[in-house]
């Protein structure tokens, strides 16, 4: 019979202490898969998961990485201190180059729909399957946004004149995206945006063609918040059928060439071609000004049907302002030129480009004062009074057009004083640091 030795005893529980020690417990990750890991580990196990960005609308997938992937495990998950059901395994551990030691793989689905917009906590718990128990959490912040964003949308008037221009001030409570149509078309602001950060609103401007008959159109505003809460709102317009003052032009001989309706078709086209862009930079600050001294009378008016002895039909699109050859023709605001050429019926005629689909129209001109791609400002000279063109005689034909659309010019000198006084129309582009 073997008899015991006491020192052999010794040496194993000296050996075993040893092992026990932290520095031996460093040896975790390469004895995981021995069997004195249960034991001997004293290393708490690692839970990885992101705070996901933005707030979070719906339902909510998390996922979350736990190691040693076979040897711990999430094991309580708590919602701003409440427990909630455990996530579900998609994966035993990473596919291809696993870290080691392995990961395995949670998911977590949550129905934000039940939570309070706002902050919140989600708690990870979890341990590992050692003696120890050694345990770790994860605290992952979100933000919670179920609620389909306030929008505000409101008119200067309740109807629009056909020909003249109509304001539209809208909004939103929340930052996040607006959509401002007419019918199929996009309104573009005249404001400038407020801020990525803060709640968009702004001003846009509608408005008809001079000869639509009565009825009713609709404005439509839709908008998103970040989180991607959408909601719309529509706000019908009535159609006021404008009065319009009957002429049949009889014009010279020496004029008549100019008169028919082909040429007038082709400019029309040319000029709507000419003002219809939106161009992102504002070009002035404060109201549109006349463009001639005070006191120059009006011999036409805008959307005065004129009946030419071939059939053809138009609509002034414009004011005929008299005034002497060679009077100054001044900026009505500070704008880019466009065009500044002859045209058939119009004459020698300066475009300017003010911004956001805004343009104003000088023609008839005795004489060019500024050339195309030339920026001005609100009262400088443009070109002098002349009679060039289809004219009998020595006047201004001048016209404000919103995204090629003519309009009534007198109606936007009344709105853009209204449009100066708003906050929202207080800023201007980099163009034109001296406004106009």
């Amino acid at each position: 019979m073997t008899s015991f030795r006491p020192g052999v005893l010794r040496l194993a529980l000296l050996a075993l202490a040893l092992l026990a020690t932290p520095t031996a417990a460093g040896l975790y990750h390469l004895s995981e898969g021995s069997p004195l890991w249960w034991l001997l580990n004293a290393e708490p196990p690692r839970v990885e998961a992101p705070n996901p960005p933005g707030p979070q609308r719906g339902v909510m997938v998390l996922d979350a990485a736990v190691q040693p992937g076979t040897r711990a495990d999430i094991v309580a998950v708590s919602l701003d201190g409440a427990p909630v059901p455990l996530p579900e395994v998609v994966d035993g551990h990473r596919d291809g180059d696993a870290p080691t030691p392995p990961a395995r793989l949670y998911r977590l689905r949550l129905d934000t729909e039940s939570l309070t917009d706002g902050r919140h906590a989600l708690t990870l718990q979890v341990a590992d399957r050692s003696l120890r128990r050694n345990r770790a959490s994860r605290e992952v912040i979100f933000s919670t946004d179920n609620t389909a964003p306030r929008l505000r949308l409101e008119s200067s008037s309740g109807q629009v004149r056909a020909g003249a221009p109509v304001l539209l001030r809208w909004g939103a409570n929340e930052a996040g995206d607006l959509r401002l149509t007419w019918g199929d078309d996009p309104l573009p602001p005249l404001s400038d945006p407020p801020g990525a950060s803060g709640p968009p609103e702004g001003v846009s401007v509608v408005a008809v063609p001079v000869e639509t008959g009565a009825g009713e159109v609709a404005v439509r505003l839709a908008g998103r918040d970040l989180a991607g809460n959408g909601a719309e709102q529509t706000l019908p317009l009535v159609i006021e059928t404008a009065i319009l003052p009957r002429q049949a032009l009889a014009v010279p001989g020496s004029l008549a060439t100019l008169a028919t309706g082909p040429v007038a078709r082709n400019e029309a086209a040319q000029v709507v071609s000419l003002t219809s862009a939106v161009t992102a930079a504002r070009s002035w600050l404060g109201p549109f000004r006349p463009p001639l001294a005070v006191g120059a009378p009006r011999t036409t008016g805008f959307g005065d049907r004129r009946d030419y002895a071939d059939g053809h039909v138009i609509y002034h699109a414009g004011y005929d302002l008299a005034a002497p050859a060679g009077a100054a023709v001044m900026a009505s605001a500070g704008g880019t030129v466009v065009f500044s050429a002859g045209l058939p019926q119009r004459g020698n005629t300066v475009i300017l480009d003010h911004g956001r689909g805004v343009y104003t129209l000088y023609a008839h001109l005795l004489r060019f004062e500024v050339e195309a791609g030339q920026h001005v400002t609100v009262g400088q000279p443009v070109g002098l009074v002349g009679s060039t063109g289809l004219s009998t005689g020595p006047h201004l034909h001048w016209e404000v057009r919103l995204r090629g659309l003519p309009i009534d010019p007198g109606a936007w000198l009344t709105l853009s004083e209204e449009l100066a006084s708003t906050a929202a129309g207080t800023s201007v582009g980099p163009e034109s640091p001296s406004g106009g």
